[in-house]
């Protein structure tokens, strides 16, 4: 696949209107609607760990952003010996379990950090490009409701699947049309 700058871009959607594509969302994407990066929350997850094993730490500790910071609470997290090394890839997953043991805990969690937010404009282009007939579906991994919340709020009906919805994966998407409903 072609990796294609954006007047380049252009051109290709210029010349294929009848066609209609997909996009896939990842990692990052959300960081410009206010969600925090996943090595954000690593950091946020290392800081509350050492928050709570530390009760005299001051309030200096939460700016995790801070180089400073990070160096003290890695550090720290160094010489327990029970923590994964620094940087690999498993921090992310290893972190969230470990400061929220309780998986509906790390559930709140995330629910949290993405209640509030509004979708950035990329996002709200979606149903700009749904409407125009370019875009028919967007397939993300990222666990906010960005994607469904910008359709809403440009007059667009999604079909969300997810692992409990797996079967929806067949449905027909009508814009601006609600879709038919199986659970009849």
């Amino acid at each position: 696949m072609n990796q294609l700058q954006f007047d380049e871009f252009l051109r290709s959607v210029a010349i294929s209107k009848n066609d209609t594509y997909a996009i896939l969302l990842g990692a990052g994407c959300s960081i410009s609607s206010g969600i925090p990066s996943a090595n954000d929350c690593i950091w946020d997850w290392k800081g509350t760990i050492y928050k709570s094993n530390n009760s005299s730490t001051n309030d200096w500790i939460d700016n995790f952003r801070n180089p400073k910071v990070q160096k003290t609470i890695q550090s720290w997290l160094d010489n327990q010996g029970s923590y994964v090394e620094f940087g690999c890839k498993e921090e992310y997953s290893f972190y969230a379990k470990k400061c929220f043991p309780i998986e509906k805990n790390r559930s709140q969690y995330f629910q949290k950090i993405c209640s509030n937010v509004k979708p950035a404009i990329g996002y709200r282009t979606i149903p700009l490009l749904v409407k125009h007939g370019l875009l028919d579906s967007v397939w993300t991994t990222n666990l906010d409701d960005l994607v469904m919340n910008s359709c809403v709020l440009g007059g667009v009906q999604g079909i969300e699947i997810s692992l409990d919805t797996v079967e929806r994966i067949n449905c027909k998407f009508r814009p601006n049309r609600p879709p038919k409903s199986n659970l009849n």
